[in-house]
């Protein structure tokens, strides 16, 4: 019987500190954190534990050993959670939100010492101080504490305030250069409705207004990096001499630049359109070859 107990004693000592290295804001006696616990991951220090090298910081620590990704935004999110076990992209420590932006950012708890350029601050939520930038430098294309983006400059008219203060999302657009039956090669170039494209799912949908023709591209999860080859299927609606003549192709479209983070592909392909319904025989060609290259940027649906 009393090994039972200690058995069971043991599981439920693992099962609290594993709840505090995930960002619980309770001691692993259940108790809710004191002032005493500020600068720390709450109730490392009452149960005597230590958090693995480059994640947990209390006073006193060389704030030189911080870590590089410290100001980097948490794409996840992960609000005062141990990030270095919960997001991989922030493993300065926990993550810090910021309500105003919409934005977490990677950071530490301290009660004193910070890395150049950042100061021990309280956080918007009263969860203790941690590391925040003293003033985010605007154009230097790292977003920082009070930055919702940076892209490297100060300019407007580029999805990115010159404050840095707000982003917008960028149209769909690029360019999509095509030639029908070797006749001298068309290019369309611009923003959404001149160029669009459109991701839905795993395919992207694109064309422009030179044209009637509209292109679907496959576009798994698992597609790239680039070169590689995918589906292409591309439909037509003519009308030739007062008829309509529906035409369509398909090939292995050759993809050599692939971007997901900034919704960006780039490729070519070549291929036979052919006419299809009964058009065909009144005044429509038969088949043609057509020869498209793109450059697109697109937005999900």
């Amino acid at each position: 019987m009393c090994l039972v107990r200690q058995i069971m004693r043991a599981l439920l000592l693992s099962v609290a500190v594993l709840l505090a290295a995930c960002g619980s804001d309770r001691r692993p006696d259940g108790t809710p954190p004191t002032n005493a616990d500020a600068g720390t991951d709450a109730g490392f220090v009452d149960a005597g534990l230590e958090r693995d090298a480059g994640v947990g910081r209390d006073a006193g620590t060389d704030p030189t050993t911080e870590p590089s990704d410290l100001g980097r935004v948490c794409p996840g999110g992960c609000n005062l959670a141990t990030c270095v076990l919960e997001n991989e992209d922030c493993e300065g420590g926990i993550c810090v939100w910021h309500g105003a932006l919409g934005a977490a950012y990677c950071s530490r708890r301290c009660v004193t010492t910070c890395r150049a350029g950042y100061t021990c601050q309280q956080t918007e939520d009263d969860s203790g101080p941690a590391c925040l930038s003293d003033t985010p430098t605007c154009g230097n294309d790292v977003v920082e504490f009070g930055e919702a983006c940076d892209d490297g400059n100060t300019a407007a008219g580029d999805f990115c305030a010159p404050d840095c203060s707000t982003t917008t999302t960028p149209p769909s657009g690029g360019t999509v250069t095509t030639s029908f039956d070797g006749r001298p090669p068309m290019t369309a170039m611009g923003d959404d409705p001149v160029v669009y494209a459109t991701k839905m799912g795993t395919d992207i949908f694109f064309g422009a207004n030179t044209s009637e023709v509209t292109y679907r591209i496959a576009l798994p999860d698992d597609a790239g990096p680039a070169p590689f080859a995918t589906l292409m299927e591309v439909g037509l609606i003519e009308n030739a001499g007062g008829n309509l003549c529906p035409y369509s192709g398909a090939t292995r479209a050759d993809i050599t630049r692939l971007d997901r983070a900034a919704n960006e592909i780039q490729g070519s392909a070549a291929l036979l359109m052919v006419c299809m319904g009964g058009n065909c025989e009144f005044g429509c060609n038969p088949q043609f070859m057509l020869e498209v290259g793109f450059d697109l940027r697109w937005t999900e649906e």
